[in-house]
């Protein structure tokens, strides 16, 4: 990300509700483009979660890192890691997510886990002493795919074929503009963020058109 985005990103978090806050900073697709929604996004199961945490006499990092624990972590990446593990018929371990180092990091001050711009801090300072020169300063990196390449080559086609559909469930739900603005490259949009952002769209109407079946 570059340091006009994150800027971009942290300023537009200040003008939201709290119960938006969260997703802004952990989920960014269509953000910006609230107002083309036909439906407005239903906050209220999670607000119901975050808002004790708001109230809580945490810092904001404490918070964050909490609601990744009970809503993003075992909702959406510990469940991708299992349903990708399974079906190789690979038993998969998270010895990071073990009751006793779970426990300890929590009772961790902050300035241990981020200090000087760096991320997971002690864990780095571990890492540098105990491992190969370079690999305790390599950035972050999630288990991504070329989601850009699929949507305008293999996925083109199947995109298109339900999003362009009239009758197409996502066009009640957004703004047809903003779907046909999606659908052609080299738009306002940012290659990465269109390319999750049709896939995301996609799945959607995969998933209505799964229930009529």
């Amino acid at each position: 990300m570059s340091n006009y985005n994150y800027a971009y990103r942290l300023f537009g978090m200040l003008a939201k509700e709290w119960n938006e806050v969260y997703f802004a900073a952990t989920i960014d697709l269509l953000h910006d483009y609230s107002n083309q929604f036909i439906v407005q996004p239903d906050y209220v199961g999670h607000s119901r979660l975050i808002l004790p945490v708001v109230d809580a006499p945490w810092d904001g990092l404490r918070k964050i890192i909490y609601l990744d624990g009970v809503t993003l972590l075992p909702q959406i990446l510990l469940k991708k890691m299992d349903i990708a593990t399974m079906s190789y018929g690979l038993e998969s371990r998270s010895p990071f997510l073990s009751n006793e180092l779970l426990s300890f990091t929590a009772s961790m001050p902050s300035r241990w886990k981020v200090s000087r711009g760096k991320t997971k801090y002690l864990l780095r300072e571990i890492a540098r002493r105990n491992l190969p020169t370079g690999v305790s300063s390599r950035p972050k990196r999630g288990f991504e795919i070329p989601l850009q390449n699929w949507v305008d080559t293999r996925l083109k086609d199947m995109i298109h074929d339900y999003l362009s559909a009239p009758d197409a469930y996502v066009r009640q739900i957004v703004c047809s503009d903003l779907i046909d603005q999606l659908l052609v490259k080299g738009t306002k949009f940012n290659p990465e963020k269109r390319a999750k952002s049709l896939f995301a769209l996609l799945s959607v109407e995969v998933w209505r058109k799964s229930l009529n079946k």
